[in-house]
């Protein structure tokens, strides 16, 4: 393993300068290419027609300048999904997103989907908690963590921004933005519907069906429902299935264009999941509780699990409903001089669950909530026409959110001995958030084939916090209620980005750049505002990037590579204390690292895609961190909390090195033509908390597909899927806890799955 210390600005250069000679010399086979025709910045390209023509690989458009341009041509690291990749690397959700891009990690447990990206995200697990990648759904900021945990189907492209966008996206996106964008109406009739059944006896059923209503109406309907009847796994103590899934999303988009110069999109979607895998926590083996069944020492006997990766050994089976709706209005007109777009958005967001809170066959511990959320967001943006020389946006920002317990209850004979009967958390997080922001891309003068890029965004933020606690004593003594705040707190902040990128040839474009992202305060919610009701301060980070974009062999390889140094500071970190958890300010990071992205049509029926990102990430300054150090069956169990610094440990969720490959190649034949596609993901160990306690162990992820359309029947598709080929126990969740008793805990992706799905076009 290779150790690289930052010990001086110097140092720092030195890497960066030796990385940017790496990258230069990989992209040096596009200069020997003969010049062709350049792709005109803002026109529409589908899927479909991606490359019609040429030969070669499929163009990628993309919007991270809040415009339509080539992958290409936008300075700035990006990884790109289209629709056609999706089905190939086994992407049926956001938490699949990760298998397809090397440096991007994704949690999913009960508090919703936790993303990082180049070792940037969070680990905050309360209501009002947001991720530090922005995820966006045809234009739709997303705030909820829950909310971001999305059901894929009706998907034209995801778009993964990496490093901070703070200046179009502002708040959240410190480390990048998830931009996902749906399929569009058709006037143009035609849809396609599909069934699948699989293991675990699951079954699967999706339709989406689009066509013209007048003359300049057109609308769509996509649908999904999966249910899975058997678990992957089961409850040693209650001796029922666990880990199952069933799921339902809908969603509708109407095409209104009342004029040339106008259009009209209004869009609505709904998703309801039941589950017992987003809560289904288990022990970490080889790490006691130290609360489990017997005698108390002083609180119970050490416990070991010792069932299947995706058993668990708890008190009571957990249960998680969740639903979710919006809608969304997108106006566009086109004036002579500018090019407006106004989005006008509604979600909220409700989620009951139960579980048992400590992973052991004892109550001890258990714990659930009524989360609701709720957000309106609005954006008008205001940018030049397509033919301009010179490319500017600019705009306005306002969001308005609750996030609210009502209540969090726990219980237990740990939690609420006796006379207690139950604990009451109540809080409602309000935010009203304000931004305007301005981006201006231009030739440099003089200097051909050169552009500077600036972008400046004020944010102003107001957070506040109202709530109680609520002790429920066993009957005849009364409740009480205790903890009472009511409280908030006003944020400003200014981010920017500035980059220079120069075209080395029509098939080189090199690229350097300076950011500034933030993620916004935040209070604790259990229980109302933390200690003392003071919210914690935004982390801000500041990223210098240096990278190529390279086309070679007549548009068959695609190359694309970036270093980059991050210096991250305030980051917002969850301790556990003995009764809850905390979100606190108290560290700084840097992370550098090198990653790249390859495509590769080396004929015209096989292709190969291939990503890798290496990174080096360390607390630098961190004093008084929370150790919770691991003790044995010997020992008692549990964790002991010692305080102490944690300069030089690793940040959460962030591998050394990750990487991805896959080969998609297509066999025609007298019979039909057949589709194979592998895709293997690779990450090394990371660690769940600052502590560097909890490790994952290194993954090896393989899904596959075999793919066959009859020669007399190309509308039909039979597909044979599997994921998980290899039947790997991948921690999707860890986490340590000392309160009251304490434990080390994961939940794991699902085991190795497979099934035939039968999908029909019309």
């Amino acid at each position: 393993m290779l150790i690289v210390r930052v010990q001086s600005a110097a140092r720092v250069q030195s890497i960066v300068n030796v990385c940017g000679s790496v990258l230069l010399a990989s992209g040096a086979v596009a200069l020997a290419q003969a010049p062709q025709p350049a792709v005109a910045t803002g026109q529409v390209v589908t899927d479909a027609d991606q490359g019609a023509g040429s030969g070669g690989l499929q163009e990628v458009v993309v919007t991270a300048n809040k415009r339509r341009e080539n992958i290409q041509d936008v300075p700035i690291a990006i990884s790109a999904i289209t629709a056609s990749d999706l089905a190939a690397h086994g992407v049926q959700d956001t938490l699949d997103v990760a298998a397809a891009i090397p440096g991007l990690t994704m949690q999913g447990s009960m508090n919703g989907l936790q993303a990082h990206l180049r070792g940037v995200g969070t680990s905050a697990i309360q209501a009002g908690g947001e991720n530090s990648i922005a995820t966006y759904v045809d234009g739709v900021y997303i705030a909820s963590l829950s909310g971001s945990l999305l059901q894929l189907s009706n998907i034209q492209q995801i778009e993964v921004d990496k490093g901070p966008q703070g200046t179009l996206f502002g708040r959240n996106a410190t480390g990048g933005v998830i931009s996902i964008t749906t399929k569009a109406p058709s006037h143009a009739f035609g849809g396609s519907a599909a069934v699948s059944y699989g293991n675990y006896n699951t079954a699967q059923a999706s339709t989406y069906v689009t066509g013209g209503l007048t003359d300049n109406l057109a609308a769509d309907l996509a649908v999904y429902f999966s249910n899975q009847g058997q678990g992957y796994g089961r409850n040693l103590y209650t001796g029922d299935e666990i880990q199952k899934n069933q799921d339902l999303a809908a969603r509708s988009k109407w095409l209104f264009t009342p004029s040339d110069v106008d259009t009209l999109t209004l869009a609505f979607d709904f998703e309801r999941t039941h589950s017992s895998t987003l809560d289904a926590f288990r022990l970490v083996y080889g790490h006691p509780s130290n609360w489990g069944p017997g005698a108390p020492q002083p609180t119970g006997q050490p416990f070991l699990f010792t069932g299947g990766p995706w058993d668990i050994n708890n008190y009571l089976d957990p249960f998680d409903d969740f639903k979710q709706r919006g809608a969304s209005l997108n106006y566009q007109h086109d004036f002579d001089f500018a090019h407006l777009t106004n989005i006008t958005a509604y979600r909220d967001a409700e989620k009951n669950l139960f579980w048992s809170a400590q992973p052991i066959p004892t109550a001890a511990e258990q714990a659930g909530w009524l989360e609701k959320e709720r957000q309106i967001t609005e954006e008008l943006q205001v940018s030049s026409p397509d033919h301009n020389v010179i490319k500017w946006v600019g705009g306005f920002f306002y969001l308005h959110g609750h996030a609210a317990y009502q209540p969090f209850t726990i219980e237990g004979t740990a939690a609420a001995p006796a006379p207690l009967d139950s604990i009451n958390f109540l809080a409602d997080e309000m935010t009203d958030s304000y931004a305007v922001f301005g981006q201006s891309t231009a030739p440099m003068p003089f200097m051909s084939d050169t552009n500077v890029t600036a972008g400046l965004r004020y944010t102003r933020e107001t957070r506040g916090i109202t709530g109680v606690t609520i002790l429920n004593f066993l009957p005849p003594a009364p409740a009480v209620q205790t903890g009472l705040t009511d409280t908030q707190k006003t944020f400003y902040k200014l981010t920017w980005r500035l980059s220079f990128d120069h075209h080395f040839s029509d098939h080189l474009l090199g690229y350097v750049s300076y950011n500034r992202g933030f993620k916004s305060g935040v209070y604790n919610t259990i229980p109302a505002g933390g200690p003392n009701a003071q919210p914690v301060n935004p982390e801000v980070l500041d990223a210098y990037e240096l990278g190529i974009k390279s086309d070679a062999f007549d548009h068959r390889l695609r190359l694309n590579a970036s270093t980059f140094f991050y210096k991250y500071s305030q980051l917002q970190v969850t301790v556990f204390t003995p009764t809850h958890s905390d979100i606190e300010n108290g560290a700084e990071a840097h992370i550098y690292g090198l990653d790249w992205d390859m495509e590769f049509q080396l004929t015209q029926d096989l292709t190969v895609q291939a990503g890798m990102e290496w990174l080096h990430d360390r607390f630098v300054y961190f004093p008084d961190a929370q150790d919770l150090i691991p003790q044995s069956v010997a020992q008692g169990g549990g964790n002991l909390p010692v305080f102490g610094s944690a300069a030089g440990n690793r940040l959460p969720y962030t591998p050394d090195w990750s990487a991805n490959l896959s080969l998609d190649y297509k066999l025609p034949t007298a019979v039909g033509p057949f589709d194979l596609n592998v895709a293997y993901s690779y990450r090394n160990g990371w660690y769940a908390t600052p502590d560097n306690h909890l490790k994952s162990p290194i993954s090896n992820l393989l899904n596959a597909q075999v793919a066959y359309t009859p020669a007399q029947l190309d509308r039909l598709r039979l597909s044979l899927w599997g994921r998980n080929l290899t039947n790997q126990a991948v921690p999707m969740f860890m986490s340590e806890a000392n309160n009251p008793g304490g434990y080390d805990e994961e939940i794991d992706l699902p085991p190795r799955t497979y099934g035939l799905r039968v999908e029909y076009t019309f």
